[in-house]
Parts: structure tokens; sequence; C-alpha cells
């Protein structure tokens, strides 16, 4: 029997990857086989899969029709691997926060994924955004680069201690992707009946929210799951949406895509 771990395809040698799990796009579907009450997809057609079983790393899968989102094939393929986890997070907690244009939003790890996609996508729909970053050697560079892609104001989590106080009461969204102080520093922010949105934890610490944000001004915390929302079927209409929406401002540069680096395979494997 032959031993195989590397298949060689048209689309370049398989060790040099772009990204891992569930952030991968089928670059075409090939025109193999497709079962006679297909109708979402056809050949040629250019897709990502999302399911929690994602066949990464196949030359050829078997898939569920309900497995395959179809997408515009002036995507590139970079630009498809990374548009299912950010940028539809971002788009969703604004339409959680009921945001209309001139609004504000308050988050923290503004310099991530999801917060760059929150900025671009805020600014594209006339949203302001008070960004929060931990402090670096090179802060001002990273203040500049946030402002440039559409933040209208970015402090470091030591500035906000100081500085806040002149945005309270501004912001009628709060975005909460580190937990601990830093989601007390912004839901402390937030206007009066505004929401916090819980969407990760990166520091590991449990997520504070003060007594008078939650008594005496009536805020909202929730938390969400943007595969888990994507996958319920009662959202698909409004996930479409989204996906168009998404999708045109790719093509239209108005969210950029993460820069990624390719590795080879063997970089990546455990010792």
């Amino acid at each position: 029997m032959q031993r195989r771990a590397l298949k060689y395809l048209k689309f370049g040698d398989p060790r040099e990857v772009t990204e891992l799990v569930n952030e991968n796009i089928s670059t075409e579907l090939e025109s193999y086989e497709i079962g006679s009450s297909v109708t979402r997809v056809s050949p040629g057609d250019k897709v990502v899969i999302f399911a929690l079983n994602s066949p990464s790393w196949s030359d050829v899968s078997v898939v569920e029709e309900g497995d395959l989102i179809k997408i515009d094939n002036r995507i590139t393929p970079n630009q498809g691997a990374t548009m299912m986890v950010n940028p539809p997070t971002a788009w969703l907690m604004m339409k959680m926060g009921g945001m209309e244009k001139g609004d504000w939003i308050i988050q923290n790890s503004a310099n991530s994924g999801v917060g760059r996609a929150v900025i671009e996508i805020a600014k594209e729909k006339g949203y302001h955004t008070i960004n929060i970053v931990r402090d670096r050697p090179n802060i001002n560079e990273l203040k500049d680069e946030l402002i440039r892609m559409g933040g209208d104001v970015v402090l470091t989590e030591e500035e906000v201690k100081n500085e806040g106080k002149k945005y309270k009461g501004r912001p009628k969204l709060a975005m909460n992707g580190v937990g601990g102080k830093s989601c007390l520093q912004i839901s402390s922010l937030l206007a009066r009946g505004g929401m916090l949105i819980t969407y990760g934890g990166m520091s590991k610490k449990a997520h504070e929210i003060s007594t008078s944000a939650l008594v005496f001004n009536n805020i909202t915390a929730v938390g969400i799951a943007n595969g888990v929302w994507m996958m319920d079927p009662a959202n698909k209409k409004e996930s479409d949406i989204m996906l168009s929406e998404i999708q045109a401002c790719i093509f239209y540069l108005l969210v950029h895509s993460r820069t990624l680096h390719q590795r080879q395979i063997f970089v990546m494997a455990k010792n």
C-alpha cells in the first residue's frame, strides 16, 4: 500500500499553507460529481466550507450542500480564508447593538482581527469608534495605523483611566474581547441602556462589570458566538445579507484581509 503524505496540486505545494483549522477556502468546486438534488452550487463556483468539522487538508472531499457557502468569484483565496470569522463577528455585534448612523462604539482589543474589522465596518456604516489597546513601545505607530483605518479615538488602557470620563455616556455599544479590568473599563463608559457584548476573553480573567452599570445605568450584557448564530436556520436570511455586505466591503477594499504568512507544514508540526 502506498503511504502518501503529500500530493502536489495545481494550486501549489500543500506544504505551504495559508491558515489552519476553520479558516479555509476551497479555491473552486471541482466538477467531479454533484448530487441530483444539489441546487445552491455548481461546478466552478468558489465556496467556503462552513461546518464544525471542516475537511481541511484534503485533495477531494464529499460534503453536504448545506455546509458550503458560495462566495463571489472575485474574492481571492486569502480574502476568502479569513472572511468567515472576524468580519461576521464585528457585523453581528453592530446588529445586536441596534446601531444607527452617528452612534458610538467602544471596544477593547482594537488591534485584533475583530477589532480592525469593527473599525472598518463602522466607518463604512457611519458609526464612530473609541478603540482601546494595550501600551507598547510602538504605541504611537499603532495609534496612527488604527486612525488611518477609520478609528475616531485610540487610547491605551492606562489612558482610559485618566481620559475615559470625557467619553462617559457616549458609547451605545461596548465590544469586549478581553475581560477582566478592561471589561470593567468599557462597560462603565456606556450610555444609559447601552449594551455590552462579549465575544472573547484574551486576558483569561473573569469579565468584570460594576454594580452601578447594571443597576443604575441599566446596561445589558450578552455574549455571542458567530458560528453558532450562523448555523441557526432561523438566521439564514440575515446571515446571507451579512455575507453579501462583507464580500462587497472586501472586494471594494473597504474591509481588508489580515496579512497572512505562508508556513511549511514541518514548521507547524509538533516535536
